[in-house]
């Protein structure tokens, strides 16, 4: 995981399930301290409200209300991109046209984001990047409390970034 080519003044498309998943640990807040905007695209924000009355959604529904998040119209997806779920292309697409960092966990997406020659970020990520920009001491805990509620990370990958945030 290299985070190395993040810029903090850069522009940032999310894709849904980090965007949850950062929801769900009340972390929005710390996409607007690491990049300049952040955008979402109409697909990935009707994927994250899907459960309007959830306490992810209604997290979601604040970061638009005060302007960290912005919606941003769906773009025209190239070919190359039709074999991702449609919040995934969506998300995609908008980052190659804007030449923007791409938050994404999918394995799927995160090739063909690296095919595109975009920066790629996940959630982990953006939690030891604030970890290094000083905005968390630690995200072991977090880690921890995500997975715990149900989102999907591996014992391999939890050890790598530990290790990576020398904790």
């Amino acid at each position: 995981m290299s985070l190395s080519n993040l810029r903090i003044n850069q522009l940032l498309v999310a894709d849904t399930s980090p965007l949850l998943a950062l929801a769900r640990l009340d972390f929005l807040t710390l996409l607007s301290q690491l990049f300049s905007s952040v955008c979402v695209t109409q697909t990935v924000i009707a994927e994250c409200l899907a459960k309007p009355e959830s306490s992810d959604a209604l997290r979601i529904k604040e970061a638009l209300a005060d302007g960290r998040l912005i919606i941003v119209d769906d773009p025209v997806v190239r070919t190359s991109l039709k074999h991702l779920d449609v919040g995934e292309m969506s998300a995609l697409e908008y980052a190659i046209q804007h030449s923007a960092t791409i938050l994404i966990d999918e394995r799927a997406g995160r090739l063909a984001a690296k095919a595109h020659h975009l920066n790629v970020v996940g959630t982990l990520g953006i939690l030891l990047l604030a970890k290094r920009k000083g905005f968390l001491l630690s995200i072991k805990p977090k880690i921890y409390e995500l997975r715990d509620s149900g989102y999907f990370i591996s014992e391999t990958l939890i050890a790598s970034v530990l290790e990576l945030a020398n904790e």
